[in-house]
C-alpha cells in the first residue's frame, strides 16, 4: 500500500510539472485563462458547461398515462405499451379487444367447423311407378319394450394401432337395433320370399360399401344376384375388407385404392369384416330379384312395380328377426294394379 501511494505521488508531481511547462511555453496568458484558473467562469464557459452537463427536469405531477395493449402484429409495437415510433407517427393503437378478437378468430372458426352438421344422407332413388304394377309401402315398428342387448363385442382395443383415429372419429356405435321416431326400426330388409314366380333376371347394379370412421356404411344392405360390391374408404387409415358366405373377397382398401368384387352368383347373405379393425361388420343380403328394400331411419320402406297378386314377404332384422337363425318373419300381402298397398309391420323382442 505504501508503495502504491508513493507511485501515485510521483505521477501527480510529473503531471503538475508538465502543465507548468506548457503554460510557460505560451507567449502570454489570456484573460479567460486567468479567470478559469481562479475558478470564475465566463459567459462562454458557462454556456459550454451548460451544454456539457445534462440537466434533470423538475418532475411535475400529471395524470398517469393510460396503458394501451397492442396487437403484437401491429407495426412498431414492441411491448404491452405504445412505444415512441407508434405514437409519433400518429398510428392509432390496437385496443385489447381487437387483440382478443384476432386471437379468438381461429378458435371460433375451429368451433364453427366442429359444429357443422354432417352432410344429410342422400335420399333413396326409387324407379318410376308403372301404372300396370302395384307397390308395397309401409313402416316397420317395434312392438313392446326394446330388448336388453349384451355389450357389443368386439370393441375397440386400446392397443390397436389405429385406436386413436377410430375413437376420435366418434363413429363407433352399436347398430344391432337402431330405433327412430315412434319406434321405427332402421335396417330391416323387406323382400318378396317367393322365387319361382319371377324368372326374369334382375338388372345388375353396383352396391357401394364405404369405410367411414372405422365403421362400414351402410351397416345393413341388399342387392340382387349379378350385382357387384365396390368397397371404398373415407378414412386416412388402411382397411382390409373380407367377405364370406354369399360373397367372397379379401382386399386392402384405402382412399386411393377401392376394391370391386366379382358378380354375386347366388342368393344368400354376406358378412363383411375388416381384419385390421375387428369390431367392424356389415351384412349384405343378396336376393334373386329386385323386389326388396331396406328400412330408413324412421322405419319406412317402399317396394315399387310388383306384378299384381298375393305374395309372401320376408322381414329380416339382425336382432329381432335374424335370417341366419331362420327366425325371420313372414307376412302375406295382396298387391293391386296401379295401387300402393300400405302396411305396418310390427316386430317384437324375442
Amino acid at each position: 500500500m505504501v508503495r502504491n501511494a508513493l507511485l501515485s505521488s510521483i505521477l501527480g508531481a510529473v503531471v503538475v510539472v508538465a502543465v507548468i511547462n506548457g503554460r510557460k511555453a505560451d507567449s502570454s496568458p489570456s484573460e479567460n485563462d486567468t479567470l478559469v484558473s481562479k475558478n470564475v467562469p465566463t459567459q462562454e464557459a458557462e454556456k459550454s458547461l451548460i451544454k456539457a452537463v445534462p440537466t434533470r427536469a423538475t418532475p411535475t405531477k400529471s395524470a398517469p398515462a393510460k396503458k394501451i395493449v397492442l396487437d403484437p402484429k401491429a407495426k412498431n409495437a414492441k411491448g404491452p405499451q405504445c412505444d415512441a415510433p407508434c405514437c409519433l407517427h400518429g398510428k392509432p393503437p390496437v385496443a385489447k379487444t381487437a387483440l382478443t378478437a384476432a386471437a379468438a378468430a381461429p378458435e371460433d372458426k375451429k368451433a364453427e367447423a366442429t359444429k357443422k352438421k354432417a352432410p344429410a344422407k342422400k335420399a333413396k332413388v326409387y324407379p318410376k311407378a308403372d301404372p300396370k304394377m302395384g307397390h308395397l309401402v309401409g313402416r316397420v315398428v317395434l312392438k313392446g319394450a326394446a330388448p336388453k342387448l349384451p355389450a357389443p363385442t368386439p370393441s375397440i382395443p386400446s392397443n390397436n394401432k389405429d385406436a386413436k383415429f377410430c375413437t376420435s372419429a366418434g363413429n363407433f356405435r352399436d347398430e344391432r337395433l337402431v330405433l327412430g321416431p315412434k319406434k321405427g326400426i332402421r335396417d330391416v330388409v323387406v323382400t318378396l320370399s317367393e322365387k319361382k314366380k319371377f324368372r326374369k333376371k334382375p338388372k345388375p347394379k353396383q352396391y357401394v360399401l364405404d369405410n367411414d370412421g372405422c365403421v362400414f356404411v351402410p351397416h345393413i344392405g341388399a342387392m340382387s344376384v349379378g350385382s357387384t360390391v365396390k368397397v371404398t374408404s373415407s378414412d386416412t387409415v388402411m382397411h382390409n375388407a373380407q367377405a364370406v358366405l354369399a360373397l367372397s373377397f379379401n382386399s386392402a382398401v384405402s382412399k386411393t385404392k377401392p376394391y370391386e368384387s366379382t358378380r354375386a352368383k347366388k342368393p344368400g347373405i354376406a358378412i363383411v369384416t375388416c381384419s385390421f379393425h375387428t369390431w367392424m361388420q356389415s351384412r349384405i343380403h343378396v336376393l334373386p330379384h329386385e323386389f326388396f328394400d331396406v328400412s330408413s331411419d324412421d322405419g319406412t320402406f317402399k317396394i315399387m312395380n310388383i306384378p299384381p297378386g298375393s305374395y309372401q314377404f320376408e322381414v329380416r332384422h339382425e336382432t329381432l328377426a335374424p335370417y341366419l337363425l331362420k327366425k325371420h318373419v313372414k307376412k302375406k300381402f295382396t298387391i293391386k294394379k296401379g295401387q300402393s298397398t300400405e302396411v305396418v309391420i310390427e316386430l317384437e323382442a324375442p
